[in-house]
Order: structure tokens, then sequence, then C-alpha cells
């Protein structure tokens, strides 16, 4: 089923399958002009994707990972309302979810149990909801925890459960513009 065809439907599970690609952006959203929400949930399992790619669209049902392994993932600017999940998966390259509202209130966005191979950015991110980010291993580090602060990175009375991960939570990216070392180079 061709991609763009997948906002059709309420809900689609894909299971033991290989993806070079998944690209969402506004044309997979929106192709009626009039909607604004990609409304599918998208349920993955035991899936081999080479790259997730979701870049400033706003997903209106919980898009879920589990098991699966992936070349990289890359949401820029997403807005997961629905909530977003990860669990038992394997990031062997570059893992990005910069900007945007990583969920919507009461939808939680969760990553548990997951291997992340390298550097994972969350520069200026903002959670709407609840969050959850336990037993990962961060192999490269995270900056997770130098932008999830209330009122900016979370809002405030939200949960917010980090525990049993390893690797640096709070590292800044060599080419983040707040890391303390380029401002002293400037």
């Amino acid at each position: 089923m061709e991609i763009e065809k997948w906002s059709e439907h309420e809900r689609l599970e894909f299971r033991n399958q290989e993806f070079d690609r998944i690209f969402m952006n506004d044309s997979v959203a929106k192709p009626n002009p009039q909607n604004f929400d990609f409304n599918t949930e998208l349920h993955f399992e035991n899936c081999k994707i080479n790259c997730f790619e979701l870049v400033m669209i706003c997903t209106g049902r919980l898009i879920e990972f589990i098991n699966c392994s992936f070349g990289e993932i890359i949401c820029i600017a997403p807005m997961f309302d629905g909530g977003f999940r990860m669990k038992n998966c394997t990031v062997n390259g570059r893992a990005v979810f910069d900007a945007g509202m990583h969920n919507k209130a009461p939808n939680e966005f969760a990553l548990e149990n997951c291997v992340f191979k390298e550097f994972v950015n969350f520069f200026d991110v903002h959670f709407d909801g609840p969050v959850k980010v336990t037993d990962n291993k961060f192999v490269k580090g995270t900056n997770l925890c130098i932008y999830l602060s209330p009122p900016i990175g979370i809002v405030a009375g939200q949960s917010i459960l980090i525990e049993g991960n390893s690797g640096d939570l709070s590292l800044y990216a060599i080419d983040d513009p707040f890391n303390p070392e380029n401002r002293l180079k400037n």
C-alpha cells in the first residue's frame, strides 16, 4: 500500500516487514487540503526500517514501534498529538526528535527498553503530556534532560518518568547553539 493512502484508514498494523524509507510529511498528512491531522494510528511490530522520517506534521493518533530495528529515525518538528511509543527497539544510526510538540495530554511520549547506538538529539522539544523514558541504552548520550524542564520543555504538572537508563542524558550536541563550549569559541 502506498504511504499516501495510509491516511484513508483509521488504524494500520505492519508486522514482520521491511521498509527502506518511510517519509511522512504534509502531503501524506493532508491528501485532502481540508484535513490537517494525519489521523491514522500506526503500529509497527518486528519490522526493519532503514529510515523513518516524520517532518512537520500532526499525527492525531498513536504512532507505535515494538521490537523494531531502525537504520535512523528523524522526527523534525513533529506534533504527536496521539502519542508516540518505541519499545524494545534498536536504532543503529542517527536519532533525531527535534523541536515540535511531542505529545498532547493525556497521550504519552514513551521510549522503553530501546538501544540508541548514536547520539539522540532532543533539541528544542516540548511535551504537552506525560513522558516515560525507561530502561534505555543511550550509547553516545542524549540531550533529553537538558531540554526536558518545565515550563519550556514540558508543561508544568505533567508526569515525567526517567529511570533505569544508561548513558549520559545531559550531553549537549556538538552543534547545539546553547552548548557552553560553542559559546566560548565565539
